[in-house]
């Protein structure tokens, strides 16, 4: 059968000299690493891609940014829209808009692409 000495025969012919169990190892250690970093660095950069709702609500925090106010990462849209509307009071009411509008289409009624591009034109149009 397929033993220790025929795989050690085989990783040796391979290899082109004899290996020892602990060069095995590090070899091993060696792929296994390899694999993990190709798999995650796949997944960080599958990840980075937004998608298009996201990203139009990012477009919009860029614009209240450029303006002067914070960006706060853990802020939900709902308080995120409250305090720029305190900031901006002569805007407040198409931020209040913009936001809830927002909020419902990520995690309320359902986005399909016609109500997406919708938003997505309304943060274009929207000056600040």
């Amino acid at each position: 059968g397929y033993d220790e000495h025929r795989q050690m025969a085989l990783l040796s012919r391979l290899a082109g000299s004899r290996l020892s169990a602990g060069d095995m190892v590090l070899l091993m250690m060696g792929l296994l690493g390899s694999a993990l970093t190709l798999t995650l660095t796949f997944m960080l950069l599958k990840r980075q891609r937004e998608e298009p709702l996201q990203a139009a609500y990012r477009k919009l925090q860029r614009k209240l940014a450029r303006a002067g106010l914070d960006i706060r990462r853990q802020e939900g849209p709902i308080d995120f829209g409250t305090r720029a509307a305190h900031a901006f009071p002569e805007h407040a009411d198409r931020i209040h808009a913009l936001t809830v509008e927002y909020a419902s289409l990520c995690y309320g009624k359902f986005a399909d692409t016609h109500t997406i591009e919708a938003f997505r034109q309304q943060v274009r149009e929207f000056r600040i």
